[in-house]
């Protein structure tokens, strides 16, 4: 049965009540999506993960804060990548490390987020 004009407009005014862009994936989510990424890729990785207190979350460290989330080697690579979902800042602490880091010769830094995947896999390969 061929559309009519009317069943065209109810269609259309239906389809504008749908959300323009589909919601932001977690932090957290896209974090699993990268430590699967990096395990399947042989990479050795580390990531600290928080606890729960009675009042709030807290990740137990020593030193500065805002060291990247994910330092990964493999061969003759190290790489540190933090991860950010799409509305994600870096906070001063991290601003401070990027800047410290991405002065050393050899270590590849990168703010990832999930937008990001097909450079991930590129850089991970």
């Amino acid at each position: 049965m061929k559309p009519t004009p009317v069943s065209l407009v109810k269609e259309l005014e239906e389809l504008a009540k749908l959300p323009t862009k589909l919601p932001s994936e977690s932090e957290a989510a896209f974090d699993t999506w990268l430590e699967g990424l990096l395990t399947r890729r042989g990479w050795t990785w580390k990531h600290d993960r928080p606890a729960r207190t009675k009042d709030s979350w807290r990740t137990a460290i020593s030193g500065k804060k805002g060291f990247p989330d994910y330092p990964a080697c493999r061969g003759d690579r190290f790489i540190l990548i933090e991860t950010k979902s799409e509305a994600g800042k870096l906070s001063q602490d991290q601003l401070e490390w990027r800047e410290i880091l991405e002065k050393i010769p050899g270590i590849e830094y990168y703010l990832a987020r999930p937008s990001d995947r097909a450079e991930i896999e590129r850089i991970l390969f």
